[in-house]
């Protein structure tokens, strides 16, 4: 039976090269099986390739278990080979043919809040504002938290107009400026943009489901098999399990490394929002969502750890939700 810090340890040690030796591979991650009284439950490697491509007769079944020093155990983990769509930035418009239904986040909100529109000056596009952000080193000054890819893109510069909503909701100028972007991230564990928000035009709280209400400040580790919730621009209630705490995925060539996978939460226009796990009545922040897939059947989505974004990220060090 493979433990998760078996898993977790062989992953890391085979991710990348099976990533650039097998194209059409499109996650890869650390997933728990079900088990009962009689059959514990243990974890396995999971292989995501794309629906329209064989899976290569070459490609593992199982591996011998790799520790944490590097040194190849006598004991194997299975590789589990499901087939995927291919992931993108947003995830997707439709899940299973119904249309998400788009409620307040794309109108103009003063102040703005976790949940609403925004988008780059220089972009024809939109995302979601993830969180108001304060920062200790910085006083009362109010900074905002959303994705790399929907602010920065390749052209992006830090000071450039952030404007709510994006101008695909029909913005555009210096009359719907919220604040600059500040600095952002981009590799191969996250994608996140930081912005410093104009005085009074963001806020603390979201826009629904959580609003004001309980919402703890600080990030924490998520815990696999729990409920997890956002709210962006264009979902307000989309909620799923957290299914993988370290999931590796491909999107646009780029290699995201130990992801958070849930079930059916985001959607397009919703990158950006805060991944919140529920404990009863309270919403944690765990993740930044960033994108997803669609297999045919169901949407899993991906977002950064938010725990692990705010401490190793320079830009975010004491940092915490506003």
């Amino acid at each position: 039976m493979a433990t998760q810090e078996d898993a977790d340890s062989t992953l890391a040690s085979i991710d990348i090269e099976l990533f650039k030796t097998f194209p059409g591979l499109i996650k890869l991650g650390v997933v728990q099986r079900g088990g009962s009284k009689d059959l514990p439950s243990d974890f396995c490697i999971e292989a995501g390739f794309v629906q329209s491509e064989e899976v290569p007769v070459k490609f593992l079944t199982s591996i011998p278990i790799i520790d944490l020093k590097g040194v190849i155990q006598a004991e194997t983990i299975e590789i589990v080979i499901v087939k995927t769509g291919r992931a993108r930035f947003g995830a997707l418009h439709e899940v299973g043919g119904k249309e998400h239904t788009l409620e307040d986040g794309s109108a103009r909100a003063r102040p703005a809040k976790g949940g609403h529109s925004i988008g780059n000056n220089r972009f024809d596009t939109y995302g979601t504002l993830g969180s108001a952000i304060l920062r200790p080193s910085d006083g009362a000054a109010v900074y905002f938290l959303s994705c790399a890819h929907v602010l920065k893109k390749n052209t992006g510069q830090n000071g450039d107009m952030i404007i709510q909503p994006g101008k695909t909701d029909g913005a555009g100028g210096s009359t719907d400026k919220i604040g600059v972007l500040q600095d952002s991230i981009l590799n191969q564990y996250f994608d996140a943009a930081l912005c410093k928000a104009d005085a009074n035009k963001v806020a603390k709280g979201f826009r629904a489901v959580i609003g004001d209400a309980a919402y703890s400040k600080t990030p924490i580790a998520p815990t696999l098999n729990e409920q997890a919730t956002i709210v962006g621009r264009t979902s307000d209630s989309a909620a799923g399990r957290i299914r993988s705490i370290n999931m590796s995925v491909t999107i646009d060539g780029n290699v995201f490394r130990n992801q958070i996978e849930t079930e059916g939460v985001g959607v397009d226009g919703d990158s950006g929002s805060i991944l919140f796990q529920k404990d009863g009545a309270n919403f944690k922040p765990i993740g930044l969502f960033f994108g997803g897939v669609f297999d045919g059947t169901n949407l899993f989505s991906y977002s950064n750890p938010l725990k692990k974004l705010f401490d190793e990220w320079s830009t975010l060090n004491s940092a915490q939700l506003l």
